[in-house]
């Protein structure tokens, strides 16, 4: 029998075979054992050992950092009024009258639909003619009377078929009946004369907190009133806009 160091060393398969005595086996005990067989009978028999204990939790990742909001763009502008036909004309008359033209939309702000803080803003503009003798009152009203700016008597100069224009501004202040509400009321009053390229201009600027009511109606009235009644003196209007600002 050779000496079993003189076999060659080669790694087995699952599907070799190895030589072995089987125990308490009747007959030859020498028997061909597979290596699956082996394998088999090592894993039914060798006990599963206790789990291991679980792994840390990973550190959970920092929170990136919120962008920066955006800010918020402006409220648009809210139209009221828009002038879509000529004022006037307030020709050779010393009545005090409207200059305010048909239109679009609504001079009006109901009973207690003010709030404190809104303002509002208008602008109208038109074409003047007047002698050298006249003068005219500019006035701003509610159509129940209630002055809101009064430029006073203006001393005119010769002027034919010039530009003129007006600037109002208005804010509530407070709100109630006469003597508890009050508004104020600012502008500009200007126009070209003859003899000139500049703007002759005159300020508006007014508070009223005796007589405005903004429990009622409130309807805006801007007039115009001549001293004469001339046919030289003629004012008109061609645009008009009134505008909440806030």
């Amino acid at each position: 029998m050779a000496i079993i160091y003189s076999y060659p060393y080669v790694s087995p398969s699952l599907e070799d075979y190895v030589i072995g005595s089987q125990m308490y086996s009747d007959g030859n005990p020498t028997k061909l054992f597979s290596i699956q067989s082996l394998v088999d009978l090592t894993s039914a028999n060798i006990p599963t050992g206790p789990q291991g204990p679980q792994g840390a939790q990973g550190i959970q990742g920092a929170q990136g950092i919120q962008g920066i909001q955006g800010v918020q763009g402006p409220a648009g502008l809210t139209g009221l009024y828009a002038q879509t036909a000529n004022g006037g004309p307030v020709t050779a008359t010393i009545v005090e009258t409207t200059i305010i033209g048909p239109g679009v939309g609504t001079l009006t702000v109901p009973a207690n639909g003010f709030q404190i803080g809104d303002s509002f803003a208008c602008a109208l503009d038109g074409l003047i003619t007047c002698v050298g003798t006249a003068t005219l009152h500019v006035r701003v009203r509610t159509l129940a009377g209630v002055l809101l700016a009064d430029t006073g008597i203006i001393s005119m100069e010769a002027t034919t078929n010039k530009s003129w224009l007006i600037n109002l501004y208005f804010t509530i202040r407070t709100l109630g009946e006469a003597g508890v509400a009050s508004i104020s009321s600012g502008g500009l009053f200007s126009y070209i004369k003859n003899s000139g390229t500049n703007f002759e201009g005159y300020v508006l600027s007014t508070l009223n907190n005796t007589t405005f009511n903004t429990t009622i109606d409130n309807t805006l009235v801007v007039t115009m009133q001549w001293n004469t009644t001339s046919a030289g003196n003629s004012i008109l209007s061609r645009n008009f806009t009134l505008t909440k600002l806030y």
